[in-house]
């Protein structure tokens, strides 16, 4: 349906072959429409929400921009938010991997000890 009224492609869902008309064919179309649903509808919403969460939980000053980007992020309107929201997960996607090699720590022969420890 919103191809035929809007003349353009859906965007990225987890089950792009089904829609309404072929979500009674079955359970399992039936679920995977209202998947497909419940994403487009509240995608970014939950993705916020993890950011916040995430934010909360780690207090840190990468989670200080994580709240600051959200705010900006809030008071946009949704479409401009829209055109920046890929850089906004790429950051997430680069603090994620930052502060997993953080808490895995340097390679053991990497380690550099004291004046009186190894070097």
């Amino acid at each position: 349906m919103y191809t035929m009224h809007y003349k353009k492609v859906l965007p990225i869902l987890p089950f792009p072959d089904v829609d309404c008309t072929n979500a009674d064919k079955g359970t399992i179309y039936f679920v995977k429409f209202y998947a497909n649903f419940i994403l487009y509808k509240f995608g970014y919403e939950m993705y916020m929400t993890l950011v916040l969460l995430s934010a909360v939980v780690a207090s840190n000053i990468i989670s200080l921009l994580s709240v600051t980007n959200l705010v900006i992020c809030l008071l946009m309107d949704r479409w401009r938010v829209r055109r920046i929201f890929l850089i906004f997960v790429c950051y997430h996607l680069v603090v994620l991997i930052y502060s997993l090699l953080a808490y895995i720590g340097p390679m053991p022969g990497e380690c550099h000890y004291g004046k009186d420890g190894l070097h």
